[in-house]
């Protein structure tokens, strides 16, 4: 069985989209998933399972909650090497200003070919596995360098989580392969 993180695009934001995580779970769980565990409730799901499609967690949260969600999937390791593929080292001191965009396709690393940075200066982005990364130094909250924009950048929806998440539900999925004595 293999650990998965699936992240949920723009649930319990704003009092939109509301999906309760242990309803979230109990979905889940009645549709063969092991395991499952959240996050904070802005629909971070650590889950283990052979497989685990976008499409299918999507299909649940349909019938469940009546919403139509973007899904994003990532394997343990997956969401390992987003974490060391971090072009943004330095950032990780202030965490709350580093934020990882997972795409539901893969990036393609010309994408940011062209891209104005200076636009969007002092924010800075940068493309690494599989994922677009952002950092903020000055904060996310007036930044003209959202999700909207990054969706165009990788050319389908996105979903961002700080660098706190992320690091969060690695540990999470790190722990749920020690549970299971082996790993992915």
């Amino acid at each position: 069985m293999t650990v998965w993180v699936a992240l949920l695009r723009g649930v319990n934001v704003g009092g939109h989209n509301k999906v309760p995580m242990a309803e979230l779970r109990a979905a889940l769980n009645a549709d063969g998933f092991d395991d499952v565990a959240t996050y904070i409730a802005s629909g971070n799901v650590v889950l283990r399972a052979p497989a685990c499609e976008p499409e299918r967690v999507r299909g649940i949260i349909a019938g469940a909650f009546g919403l139509d969600i973007p899904v994003v999937v990532r394997s343990a390791d997956q969401l390992r090497a987003a974490v060391e593929a971090n072009p943004f080292p330095q950032a990780v001191e202030t965490p709350k200003f580093l934020y990882c965009y997972f795409t539901t396709v893969p990036v393609d690393h010309a994408a940011l070919d062209g891209f104005d940075h200076g636009r969007f200066a002092p924010d800075r982005v940068a493309t690494g596995a599989g994922e677009i990364y952002a950092h903020y130094p000055d904060g996310m909250a007036r930044s003209k360098l959202d999700n909207s924009v990054l969706d165009r950048v990788a050319g389908a929806p996105t979903t961002a989580r700080n660098w706190n998440t992320v690091l969060n539900l690695r540990e999470m999925a790190a722990e749920a392969e020690a549970e299971e004595g082996g790993g992915s």
